[in-house]
C-alpha cells in the first residue's frame, strides 16, 4: 500500500508515525511540506532526534506554485491513500480535480486529518461551521480522521451521512523521554505537585491554589508545589500563594528550556501531576508524567486522560472544583502505600502512548475506511 500526507507543517511525530507505520505494516509513505517551519515543540524534538530514514519526505522550495509542487512530488506513483492535514482549500482543489479529470486517480481514497477549529462565540462559530460543512460537502472526502474526542463530535454534527468521522487520539513516542527512576521517595515527608502547562483560565490554576488553601496547615507546610509552564495568569497564581500563607520556599517556577529533554526533568522530582483543566485537546503532559513515575490527578477533560488514566490505579479522577482537590490531595498524603502503587504502576501505563501503539490504530482506521470505501463502490456497481 502507498500513502501519501499533505500538510502545511507536519510535526516530527507525524514523521515518526509514519516511519513506524512504514516499517512495520510495509506501507510506502511519502509526506508533502509546504512549509518548512516547526512549533516550539517541533523545534525541540527537531533537536533532540535523529533523522527520519523510513518516509519519503518533500518539501516545497521558495516561490514555488502548490499545484506545480505537488504534481512534481506527490503522484508519481499512484498512492491508495492521501491524507490531508485540515481543510486547506488550495490542497482540496487540486487533489479534486485530479481525481476528477485523472482515470488513474480516480479510486484514491481521501482522508482529512483535522482537530476541531478553535472556538468562537455566537455568530461567527455559526459561519464556522457553515464553512466547514460547506468544505465536507464540495470535497466529499472518503473519510474525517478527527483528532480527539471534541473533534469527532464536532466533525460527525455537520459532515451528514454522507462522510465517514473516525477518532484518531494524538500519541507521542514517550519512550525518548523516560528518563529512568524518580529521584524521589514516596515516603519523603513532603509531597511534591506539579502543574505542567499554560497559566491560562481552562487550565485552571486558580482552583490548584484554592485546594492548597483548603489544606490543614500540617500537610500544606509539607507540600512543594512546582510549575512548568508560563502565562497570564502567572502573578495571580504567585498572589494567591502568598494569601494562602503557601510557604514560597516550596514554591518553584520555569519556563524556559534549550531541549525538551530539560522540560521532562521536573517530572522526576515530582510525586503528583495536578491539572484541573476545563479543555486540554489531548493532554500530553499526561503521557509524560506517567513515563516518569508521577502519578495523576486530572480530569477527564484532558483527552488524554481517556486513553490513560485509570482511576485508583496509576491516578484518580478529580472534579473541577477545590474541595474535591483538595480531598484527594489529602487522601495521597496521607496513604503513601496508595501513592506507591500508582507510580509504580504509572511507566507501565505510559507504553499505551507509544509510536507503536499509534502506528496500531492508525493501520486499523486505514483499512476500516478502505473496507467501507469498497464495500460503497460495489453498491454503486450493483445498483447501476
Amino acid at each position: 500500500m502507498k500513502l501519501v500526507y499533505v500538510s502545511w507543517i507536519t510535526s516530527p511525530f507525524w514523521l515518526e508515525l509514519f516511519e513506524e507505520y512504514a516499517s512495520k505494516y510495509g506501507v510506502n509513505c511519502k509526506v508533502v511540506e509546504c512549509k518548512i517551519d516547526l512549533d516550539g515543540r517541533g523545534r525541540h524534538w527537531e533537536r533532540s532526534k535523529q533523522g527520519f530514514s523510513g518516509v519519503t519526505r518533500e518539501k516545497i522550495k521558495k516561490g514555488q506554485r502548490l499545484e506545480d509542487f505537488l504534481n512534481e512530488n506527490m503522484f508519481d506513483e499512484v498512492p491508495d491513500f492521501v491524507l490531508i492535514s485540515g481543510f486547506e482549500l488550495k490542497i482540496l482543489y487540486y487533489i479534486r480535480n485530479l481525481i476528477k479529470n485523472s482515470v488513474r486517480h480516480r479510486n484514491l481514497k481521501i482522508v482529512i486529518v483535522a482537530e476541531q477549529p478553535n472556538k468562537a462565540s455566537g455568530l461567527l462559530y455559526l459561519i464556522k461551521r457553515s464553512v466547514y460543512r460547506a468544505k465536507i460537502s464540495w470535497f466529499k472526502p472518503n473519510a474525517i480522521m478527527a483528532i480527539g474526542l471534541r473533534a469527532y463530535d464536532y466533525y460527525s454534527s455537520i459532515s451528514g451521512k454522507s462522510t465517514t468521522v473516525c477518532e484518531f487520539p494524538y500519541f507521542q513516542n514517550n519512550q525518548p523521554y523516560q528518563l529512568g527512576e524518580s529521584k524521589l521517595s514516596n515516603y519523603d515527608k513532603k509531597l511534591n505537585l506539579l502543574f505542567c502547562g499554560q497559566l491560562i483560565s481552562r487550565n485552571n490554576p486558580r482552583i490548584v491554589i484554592e485546594a492548597l488553601g483548603r489544606l490543614p496547615k500540617s500537610i500544606k507546610d509539607n507540600i512543594v508545589f512546582r510549575i512548568s509552564g508560563d502565562g497570564p495568569l502567572l502573578s495571580d497564581v504567585i498572589n494567591g500563594l502568598s494569601q494562602i500563607e503557601f510557604d514560597m520556599n516550596n514554591f518553584f517556577q520555569v519556563s524556559e528550556f534549550n531541549y525538551w529533554e530539560e522540560r521532562m526533568a521536573c517530572y522526576t522530582e515530582s510525586h503528583v501531576l495536578v491539572c484541573p483543566a476545563n479543555h486540554s485537546g489531548w493532554g500530553l503532559v499526561i503521557p509524560e508524567a506517567l513515563s516518569c513515575a508521577v502519578a495523576l490527578l486530572v480530569t477527564e477533560k484532558m483527552e488524554a486522560s481517556r486513553y490513560f488514566l485509570k482511576d485508583y490505579y496509576n491516578g484518580i479522577f478529580i472534579k473541577e472544583n477545590s474541595v474535591d482537590l483538595s480531598k484527594k490531595i489529602q487522601f495521597l498524603f496521607k496513604n503513601r502505600n496508595v501513592l506507591e502503587g500508582m507510580r509504580e504502576n504509572a511507566p507501565k501505563s505510559a507504553i499505551a502512548g507509544n509510536v507503536q501503539t499509534g502506528a496500531f490504530r492508525l493501520n486499523n482506521l486505514l483499512n476500516y475506511i478502505d473496507f467501507l470505501s469498497d464495500s460503497t463502490h460495489e453498491n454503486k456497481n450493483e445498483g447501476s
